[in-house]
């Protein structure tokens, strides 16, 4: 009897469309995030690029941008609170952020005017100055000028808007304006964002005053040499 070769072989398996098939108009759904708990003992660089590997973004990607911009001010500010506080009228406190800086006899300055003017002079990056409180002993680094900070901004990315740290005062005294494209951006550091316009405005006064006295001083002159 001749064999039915029909029976002995087997048709191959139809493919079953998955629900994650884009040829049948459905997208895989992304892996979601692995839980991430954020050592506050550590920096937050570290923690960022430990956070970036967990979440597979690339240095180069929008999102790893994106996400470090948001990470570091909402970790800096929260660290920042942690270690200072909100309370701008406490001058224990501003005398505590002048011995941190090494500003000359801080433990003396007796007001938070003094502390604060002191300050305006200490060039130094917001997330290196709440990763320098982790480790006892340990300074952030200061900077020469306001250009030389801006510099270091733009190159490492610790950038720290400025309406987030207007909101607390303690924090707006360390601002600067970086002169980033599209808007200002605070970079955290002293100087303040306005510090050249009130260098400028006080060099106008000066010079105001200069020729306000100048001239006081000539028509004094021609007063005494004017014939009676």
């Amino acid at each position: 009897m001749a064999n039915d070769s029909s029976r002995d072989t087997a048709e191959p398996a139809t493919p079953v469309p998955q629900a994650s098939d884009p040829a049948h108009g459905k997208t895989p759904r992304p892996a979601p995030a692995p839980e991430f708990t954020r050592n506050l003992s550590v920096s937050l660089v570290a923690e960022f690029r430990r956070l970036a590997a967990l979440n597979g973004w690339t240095k180069k990607s929008k999102s790893y941008k994106e996400e470090r911009k948001k990470r570091f001010t909402e970790w800096a500010v929260d660290d920042f609170e942690t270690e200072f506080g909100r309370n701008a009228n406490h001058l224990e406190t501003w005398q505590r952020l002048c011995r941190l800086l090494d500003v000359p006899a801080a433990i003396t300055l007796g007001s938070i005017p003094e502390c604060h003017g002191a300050l305006r002079e200490k060039f130094v990056n917001i997330v290196d100055l709440v990763d320098a409180c982790k480790t006892p002993g340990e300074k952030p680094r200061i900077f020469d000028s306001e250009k030389d900070l801006a510099k270091y901004i733009k190159r490492t990315g610790k950038i720290f808007p400025l309406d987030k740290a207007r909101v607390n005062p303690l924090l707006s005294v360390f601002l600067i304006d970086v002169g980033l494209k599209g808007g200002r951006s605070g970079g955290g550091g002293g100087g303040g964002a306005g510090r050249r316009k009130r260098r400028r405005m006080a060099k106008a006064k000066a010079a105001e005053k200069a020729a306000a006295e100048a001239n006081a001083a000539a028509a004094k002159v021609r007063l005494t040499h004017d014939p009676v």
